[in-house]
């Protein structure tokens, strides 16, 4: 071995000595069953689950997000008109389309700076037309 190589193996064991003991992996599992338990299985981790076990678990128990892209943002907007929508109603109040539909619309609106063609979306808006369906199905 030569001097610089054993200059850089001294350097590693100096640096491996310093960090700290690796978590053992009951603990891992620990979290991740505490994390399932507290959140429950939709029906999109299920989905997810059923693709690929490690989508699951980087999606779900992990929560790593996805690079965004116009389906996720339509999804979030829907999700986020019917939850206010819902809200409402949870809360004694009548529900307001019309507020749910500003929601949707102002999701929409509030992700068109990560690069994404919201005017894109216009298309898909007139297949969902978000207040027909509110009230045909409410």
């Amino acid at each position: 071995m030569t001097k610089e190589q054993e200059e850089e193996t001294e350097v590693s064991r100096t640096i491996l000595s310093k960090a700290p003991p690796a978590q053992p992996l009951l603990r891992s599992v620990d979290f991740l069953r505490e994390r399932f338990l507290s959140q429950g299985l939709s029906v999109t981790a299920l989905n997810n689950f059923i693709t690929s076990p490690w989508q699951f678990l980087f999606r779900n128990l992990l929560r790593i997000p996805d690079e965004r892209n116009q389906a996720l943002i339509f999804g979030d907007a829907v999700h986020a008109g019917l939850r206010d929508y819902f809200d409402e109603i949870f809360h004694g109040n009548e529900g307001s389309v019309a507020d749910a539909e500003k929601t949707f619309i102002g999701t929409l609106e509030r992700n068109a700076h990560v690069g994404i063609d919201v005017p894109g979306l216009i298309p898909r808006l007139l297949l969902l037309d978000i207040r027909n369906f509110l009230l045909k199905y409410l």
